[in-house]
């Protein structure tokens, strides 16, 4: 029988300007599943995304321009029993 054991989330995600369509990958550097998402891209630049649950995407705003994230990838372990 397999049992759904913990789920982890990858340490980086991909980032998308909305103006020029432009996406990137970024560190996360804070993250709540479905509620925030701290990422910081080049080193340098930090963007601060809050989860909408409407589109199910995390948006933000940084320099008047507007981004978008689908937030990292989530792998979650199967445990397997007998």
């Amino acid at each position: 029988m397999n049992q759904i054991g913990e789920s982890s989330f990858d340490t980086h995600c991909e980032v998308t300007n909305e103006e020029t369509g432009q996406t990137v990958t970024g560190e996360v550097h804070n993250f709540k599943d479905k509620h925030f998402l701290s990422v910081v891209l080049n080193r340098a630049v930090e963007i601060k995304l809050t989860y909408n649950p409407r589109s199910k995407v995390y948006y933000g705003s940084k320099g008047g321009m507007d981004f978008v994230s689908n937030g990292p990838v989530e792998h979650i372990a199967h445990v397997r029993s007998r």
